[in-house]
């Protein structure tokens, strides 16, 4: 199983090389292994998990959310309580939603909600839609540049 490389030197400087049919079958052997290119990578089927919950804040309370990839929506309307409903997404490998944690912190009057990311490299995002009692205070932090935020209804805001 040696490989030969036969070097010729033209008249241009140039350098061509000959590789052996074994080389031609190692490199074959390499590429099927590799993983695919990044642009296809992720395109299999959407897997999702849903994430839902309700905390009495007051009418008075403060809310803050933070994401690193996906949306925040945010609504105000009656009540005195937070509806927090959230959706993991990924188009790898369903394993990988495990890799992302929601995080609700309860305080008296204030709610924080998280997104805390464990996996080193997952593909992960979360889309929350959250309902708070319209004089609440919210803030919301979004660090994906595709991430869409908007908040409506809330006079706290």
């Amino acid at each position: 199983m040696r490989i030969r490389l036969i070097f010729c030197a033209l008249a241009g400087g140039l350098i061509t090389a000959n590789a052996s049919a074994q080389h031609v079958a190692i490199g074959e052997t390499v590429r099927r292994v590799r993983p695919p290119t990044y642009q296809g990578r992720y395109r299999g089927p959407e897997q999702t998990e849903r994430f839902s919950r309700k905390i009495k804040i007051g009418r008075d309370g403060r809310v803050s959310v933070g994401n690193i990839a996906g949306d925040i929506i945010v609504t105000g309307g009656p009540g005195d309580e937070v509806s927090i409903e959230a959706i993991k997404r990924t188009r790898a490998d369903r394993s990988e939603l495990g890799s992302v944690q929601i995080t609700v912190d309860e305080h008296a009057g204030r709610v924080d909600v998280r997104t805390e990311h464990t996996g080193p490299n997952d593909h992960v995002s979360v889309d929350y839609t959250i309902a708070v009692p319209a004089s609440a205070a919210i803030a919301s932090t979004a660090t994906s540049p595709r991430a869409a935020s908007a908040v409506t209804f809330v006079r706290g805001a």
